[in-house]
């Protein structure tokens, strides 16, 4: 459906979006990994027995946005609650850290190393497709917002080999170009 001038310019685009979306899928593995590791310390440090099983469904269930993390800790406390009280708010207590680590020191670091998306656009947009788009919405937010703003740097902001220089006779719409790509310029 595209010219052939164009076609290659579609297929880096599109490898580029898979690149994108595939350092998501593994910077969501690397987080899963981060939660199941720091559960199963506090467990192990807690005295909860079968601390491996409990930190490895509080890993998976990592990834399920939203309520993932508090289905991921509950059989924790359930298995805490009987102990003892005092288990069970430190499994609370534990929950909250890990929860707190990773929504604000971790996922937004790891995400704009894995997939180059901003760790403050990566917190507005999972915030912003939530949202619209409820649960669906939380699970494609960050990839979703790599390849919007893959295309705005290929196609909108993209690079020119040489710089633009107003000149005298320019037309309105010619200086309103240039007047919007030397904004991308200095947004760069």
């Amino acid at each position: 459906w595209l010219p052939m001038s164009r076609r290659e310019q579609l297929r880096e685009f599109i490898a580029d979006a898979e690149d994108k979306v595939g350092a998501f899928i593994l910077g969501q593995g690397i987080l899963c990994l981060a939660i199941g590791i720091m559960a199963f310390i506090a467990y192990s440090l807690i005295g909860l027995p079968n601390a491996l099983v409990l930190a490895i469904l509080a890993g998976v269930m990592e990834a399920v946005p939203i309520i993932g993390p508090v289905l991921g800790h509950l059989p924790a406390f359930l298995v805490a609650l009987p102990i003892g009280p005092s288990k069970a708010i430190l499994v609370i207590a534990s929950s909250l850290i890990t929860q707190l680590l990773e929504n604000y020191v971790l996922a937004p670091r790891v995400m704009n190393k894995a997939v180059g998306v901003n760790p403050l656009l990566v917190l507005l947009t999972i915030a912003a497709f939530t949202s619209l788009f409820g649960l669906a919405g939380a699970l494609l937010s960050i990839p979703i917002a790599a390849v919007i703003q893959l295309a705005l740097n290929r196609f909108i902001i993209r690079p020119s080999d040489t710089e633009l220089q107003p000149s005298e006779g320019r037309g309105q719409i010619s200086l309103l170009r240039y007047e919007v790509h030397d904004l991308a310029q200095d947004m760069r």
